[in-house]
């Protein structure tokens, strides 16, 4: 360890602090003393050196030093703590199987290595008995991310894993490399059995009543070869769809789809289920539970424009890539007026491009707004429309327009907050074509909400784009400008996608076609699908008559299941969920009641519990897998009982790492100095009082 000392200020300052140390030494020791010359000269030294050190110190002088440190190689051993491993293994096996990873360690320790055993989720654990295999998915990409990030930086020597090599989540690891050796100890049971399982089921999460839908199965069979097997889909217990298949091979998936009839609302339970075979070992992937909600029907969009535009077509297609509306166009210049008000049509939306352009045009707009009672959503404001759109919607302040355009490119309102946004719109927007808007001065004033600015050369004028309103209920949203087809092809060119241009479209139709929900009372799901280990949160709200949310008020809360009642809980509102742990996989009806400002007032919804079993889904170990991954990573591959041997046949780089690191500390932190500095001046005064100096 070398050290060197500095000062914060000029050592020239050294010497005036010695002849002031010399000077105060000897004012104090000149005169004629009771004791000999030499101690005089002694006690003359001990003063001034101890004044000089004090004057020192305000130089505040710092000790620089260079400390080396050792770092031991280290070890990880990584226990795979999934379900599967505690299915194919006796409980027995897998007991010893942690002990000898704990001897694992304790060899690897003694040879002078730092030992960590972790789980894949990276919690360090003292002794590998400790670890629960009850995670429902495998994620090893997820457990090797983790090991660089967390240990790359230091001395890692090894990683060994204890896997069955079953991976189900994540990235495949066998097409990653990490800058670190990986050995592993294949677990589990390779063994293909006689098996018939479930593998995988794809369906849409919304139906509409009265529609069909799909269900796509797949299946897989091994060492079944002559087995029929009887693939059933079941509603209430009740079979609604069923297949025969003939197996003719030892190996053999299937993949079918049946379609079902969407024919109740509300989020309804399905069971797939296929037959299990004599001696066939595991079973838990012969069933599979699918959730769907029913609703009611399509909302309806009507769009009404004056003439055939680009920007029709671009709106159109966005809202069509959502399922759940159903878009239907007319335009007047070819289908004429009349057709549209002798249609029965009941539209929830009503979109209106270029309109009005005229004063007659305004008559036409109000007649259509009395017809439908929908909402509004008017685009294709240009020059001359928004003259006649402020006749119609007050909120709208005109200055000075003077008949011209604008070019101007989007920009997101950031303080914009009634549903959100891709994270990448402001970007996406800020590389878009321009728009074509009305050149001039206009505002919103009545407290509408803008979702988008006018930006020109790259600043923000603050006069609107896209723009939502409400006022009593009735909902109206203001699109400015033409060429907003180009918006949505520059995003596709330059993304390949449309995310953003659909994403504000969607948004704002959802927006305008959804229920104003103003009740005093509400209680929701935080989200109405979970998994069966995670806790279900209940949101309760209260509101009073200006719809400020209140806190603290009492609530019962009832949970049912296929109208059996499962539980009843009593808590206060606040700020946080109130947590609901322990349910199984299903769909549950709630219903909630309270007493708030002296009157009844009640709510209820549903949610869907799912179970997440894919771990039980595959028991068979895929050690090729983890053999394919160690080899490229410069490791070896053990089975369990070669578990002994590894301390002595895996060489592991026991090389020590030396990091020089330095220091640096002010001697006026140093407690020990004002120590020596205290002995050394009551030596003076020892040696003083002793021979009669005081």
């Amino acid at each position: 360890m070398a050290s060197d000392i500095s000062t914060q200020y000029s050592l020239f300052w050294l010497l005036p602090m010695i002849l002031v140390a010399a000077g105060v030494a000897y004012f104090l020791y000149s005169a004629k003393s009771p004791w000999g010359k030499t101690l005089n000269i002694v006690l003359a030294i001990l003063r001034g050196v101890f004044v000089f050190i004090l004057l020192f110190l305000l130089l505040d002088p710092v000790i620089k030093q260079l400390v080396n440190e050792d770092e031991k190689p280290l070890l990880l051993i990584g226990i795979d703590n999934t379900q599967s491993i505690a299915e194919a293994t006796d409980s027995t096996d897998l007991i010893a199987l942690k002990r000898k990873v704990d001897q694992l360690k304790d060899q690897y320790e003694k040879q002078g290595l730092e030992v960590i055993v972790s789980d894949l989720s990276g919690n360090n654990y003292d002794n590998a008995e400790d670890i629960v295999n009850d995670v429902n998915n495998t994620n090893l990409n997820y457990f090797f991310d983790y090991v660089l990030n967390r240990y790359g930086n230091q001395n890692l020597s090894h990683v060994i894993i204890v896997s069955d090599g079953i991976i189900n989540r994540g990235v495949d690891v066998r097409y990653k490399n990490y800058p670190f050796n990986v050995s592993a100890i294949g677990v589990g049971d390779t063994t293909t059995y006689k098996d018939v399982a479930i593998t995988d089921v794809l369906t849409n999460s919304i139906a509409y009543q009265g529609n069909k839908f799909p269900v796509n199965i797949k299946v897989l069979a091994e060492k079944a070869l002559g087995e029929e097997l009887n693939i059933r889909l079941l509603k209430d217990q009740k079979v609604v769809a069923d297949t025969l298949i003939a197996v003719k091979n030892d190996v053999q998936s299937y993949d079918f789809n049946f379609y079902p009839e969407a024919s109740s609302k509300g989020l309804i339970e399905y069971d797939l289920v296929v037959n299990s075979l004599d001696g066939e070992k595991n079973l838990l992937n012969n069933k599979e539970k699918i959730f769907i909600e029913v609703l009611e029907g399509k909302k309806k969009v009507l769009i009404y424009a004056n003439a055939p535009h680009p920007d029709i077509g671009a709106i159109r297609s966005a809202i069509e890539t959502k399922d759940g509306y159903e878009v239907s166009l007319y335009i007047k210049s070819l289908n004429g007026r009349d057709t549209l008000m002798n249609s029965s049509m009941k539209p929830n939306l009503v979109i209106m491009h270029g309109f009005p352009s005229s004063v007659n045009e305004i008559n036409i707009f109000r007649t259509i707004e009395r017809k439908f009672k929908a909402p509004v959503f008017i685009t294709g404001i240009e020059k001359q429309e928004i003259i006649y759109v402020s006749n119609i919607y007050r909120g709208l302040s005109i200055g000075q327009i003077g008949g011209q355009i604008d070019y101007v490119t989007p920009v997101l309102n950031s303080s914009f907050n009634l549903f959100s946004l891709p994270e990448s719109t402001p970007s996406v927007l800020a590389d878009v074509p321009p728009v074509i808007t009305p050149f001039g001065e206009y505002s919103i004033t009545s407290g509408g909400q803008v979702i988008l600015e006018q930006q020109v050369n790259g600043i923000n004028t603050g006069r609107p784009l896209l723009v939502l309103d409400q006022d009593n209920g009735n909902k109206k949203a203001l699109l400015f400008g033409t060429k907003w087809w180009a918006v949505r092809l520059m995003e596709h060119k330059e993304t390949g996608k449309n995310e953003v241009f659909d994403e504000i479209i969607n948004q704002t139709v959802r927006w305008l076609t959804a229920d104003t929900d103003k009740k005093r009372f509400k209680v929701y799901p935080q989200d109405r699908e979970i998994l069966e280990q995670e806790s279900l949160n209940i949101i309760a709200e209260f509101y009073n008559d200006i719809y400020e949310p209140v806190y603290g008020n009492p609530l019962s809360l009832k949970l049912f299941r296929n109208d059996s009642l499962i539980n009843e809980y009593e808590f206060n509102n606040s700020r946080t969920p109130y947590s609901i742990t322990g349910l199984s996989a299903g769909v549950y009806r709630f219903e909630a009641q309270a007493k708030f400002e002296g009157k009844p007032v009640s709510d209820s919804g549903q949610f869907v519990i799912k179970l997440f079993s894919i771990e039980k889904n595959n028991l068979k170990a895929n050690w090729n897998d983890l053999q394919f991954f160690v080899n490229k990573q410069a490791g070896e591959f053990y089975t369990t009982e070669q578990i002994d041997e590894i301390s002595e046949s895996l060489a592991v780089d026991n090389t020590i790492r030396i990091h020089s690191k330095t220091m640096y500390r002010s001697l006026v932190e140093w407690s020990w100095l004002l120590v020596v500095l205290l002995i050394w001046i009551s030596i003076e005064w020892f040696l003083r009082k002793f021979y009669g100096g005081y």
